[in-house]
């Protein structure tokens, strides 16, 4: 992972590396990597906020063992252990766990919007001390998908501001598929579909003949014409 250092002049920055206690933010690309043992150590409680994704990678124990289950929930209360957040506090007090890898593919069709995403909901979130407009300075002097890259950081701040509505417009609920009407309810008798046309005349075609015709065979002898 990258350890990154923001100050307003270069001669305030005096190491590289952020030492044991000392972030102010953690913006997670991995659960794994950011539960580790050497990223926790740069937590301090009270100070640090992070922002996490949870997308699921497994590592080489899973080709080992095949039973090998992803403890999110370990890792989880890992990372809000050592922010210092009360186990009893609300879900996103001092910490924010997002599938923003799903996200990201879904709303942009690509995984690597992902870093951008969680960028925009770190940003919005108050963690990142630079203004958007250097932000996007720097994504259009990178040259590398910068459209793509700007509407992830706008994505994700929409994430961290409503993020049940990002996740909705995402995955928009499948539409439940209605049982057609019987054939009887949807076609009317010919009789009744012709009476309501306002053809009263016709519905007679449809009913059969008061006088059946005999069958061949059983026909009544012609009368004489009386002619002669």
């Amino acid at each position: 992972y990258s350890h990154i250092r923001i100050a307003d002049r270069p001669d305030d920055l005096h190491a590289v590396r952020i030492a044991a206690g000392e972030a102010d933010a953690v913006i997670g690309g991995d659960l794994i990597v950011s539960a580790s043992v050497e990223a926790l150590a740069k937590m301090a409680a009270g100070r640090t906020r992070a922002v996490v994704n949870l997308a699921e990678t497994p590592t080489s124990e899973f080709t080992h063992n095949p039973d090998w289950q992803f403890p999110e929930q370990r890792m989880r209360s890992a990372i809000r252990e050592a922010l210092g957040i009360d186990p009893r506090a609300a879900e996103h007090a001092g910490a924010d766990f997002i599938d923003a890898q799903a996200l990201a593919t879904t709303l942009l069709g690509d995984a690597i919007a992902t870093n951008l995403f969680l960028l925009g909901f770190a940003w919005q979130r108050g963690l990142v001390p630079v203004s958007e407009a250097a932000l996007m300075q720097a994504v259009e002097l990178n040259a590398v998908a910068v459209d793509m890259n700007r509407r992830a950081f706008l994505w994700g701040r929409r994430a961290a501001h409503d993020l049940a509505a990002v996740e909705r417009h995402a995955r928009p609920a499948q539409a439940q598929a209605e049982r057609p009407p019987s054939l009887d309810a949807t076609v009317p008798p010919p009789v009744q579909a012709l009476t309501a046309s306002q053809a009263p005349p016709h519905p007679d075609r449809h009913r059969p003949p008061a006088d059946p015709v005999p069958p061949p065979g059983l026909c009544p002898r012609p009368r004489a014409s009386g002619m002669g």
